[in-house]
């Protein structure tokens, strides 16, 4: 047995390959490797992996192209831009931080937004000023009077605009509850009056079954839990570790997962649907 004394683990094109030292020059048998699936972390490829015999490849989704760095997915025409609530403002940038355009200057204090494209406008929550407003997406309602679309009782940390049912969805942590409305404000609703603590970002999935997600910073409680976009009910909490102060929060439509920042680790972290497969992004 003294010639199978030490070992080695070496990487090489997508193998595990374990390598034996023997003591003496007897010939080396039974030598296997172990095929590693580098598709198995999300982080391989934008969007789609494809495992190969040797190593992997990236692919996207129908209606993307794949960019010359092998990785990334370029969306198609118009461009993407990214929308940003910050204290008093709403602004709009390119995806790439260029050509800034803000929408809304206030005197409030702007915690929530989100857009509804194919009308080209945006909603926001003013928590100081106890409103949920709409602006144009094109910048032509800055400077004018706020747009005011319902009043609001406490202090609203998220938002969310349902475009298949034409709705707004908001979370209240001041009164704990979690509400829906039409588009105008009518229509009121209380989705989740119970079991809510610190509830702060929401995020929608319309489609099929149709989920609201929400993320609530309850102290040694932090969860991010799922419930019917339409009723509230079949609520169940999906995430409860590896969670402190979760605050954002977005979906991924595409490969049905929720991604969120967690404000106590500054690092950002995605799990599926059903809050399996629980990773840093």
């Amino acid at each position: 047995m003294d010639r199978y004394r030490r070992g080695w683990l070496a990487w090489s094109g997508g193998f595990l390959l374990v390598l034996v030292a023997t003591s003496s020059l007897l010939p080396l048998v039974n030598c296997q490797t172990a095929l590693v699936d580098e598709c198995l972390d999300i982080r391989t490829c934008g969007q789609v992996c494809v495992d190969t015999a040797s190593s992997y490849r990236c692919s996207c989704h129908p209606g993307y192209t794949l960019e010359g760095d092998g990785w990334s997915c370029q969306a198609p025409p118009p461009t993407a831009y990214l929308l940003f609530a910050n204290g008093e403002n709403v602004t709009r940038y390119n995806i790439d931080l260029t050509n800034k355009l803000q929408l809304h200057h206030g005197t409030g204090n702007i915690t929530a937004c989100d857009f509804l494209y194919i009308d080209g406008v945006a909603f926001y929550a003013d928590s100081m000023n106890k409103f949920i407003g709409i602006l144009k997406l094109d910048g032509s309602s800055f400077g004018r009077p706020a747009s005011k679309v319902i009043s609001t009782s406490g202090t609203v940390e998220g938002l969310a605009v349902n475009w298949v049912n034409r709705t707004l969805i908001w979370s209240d942590i001041t009164t704990k509850k979690i509400y829906s409305s039409r588009l105008d404000g009518s229509g009121v609703q209380t989705l989740i009056s119970t079991g809510l603590s610190n509830p702060r970002a929401l995020a929608l999935y319309p489609f099929e079954e149709g989920y609201m997600f929400w993320t609530d910073w309850e102290v040694g409680n932090a969860r991010i839990e799922r419930a019917s976009l339409h009723d509230g009910s079949k609520r169940s909490v999906i995430v409860s570790t590896n969670i402190v102060q979760p605050n954002g929060l977005t979906v991924d439509f595409i490969d049905r997962r929720i991604y969120w920042v967690d404000a106590s680790t500054d690092g950002v972290r995605s799990a599926k649907f059903d809050g399996s497969d629980n990773v840093i992004a």
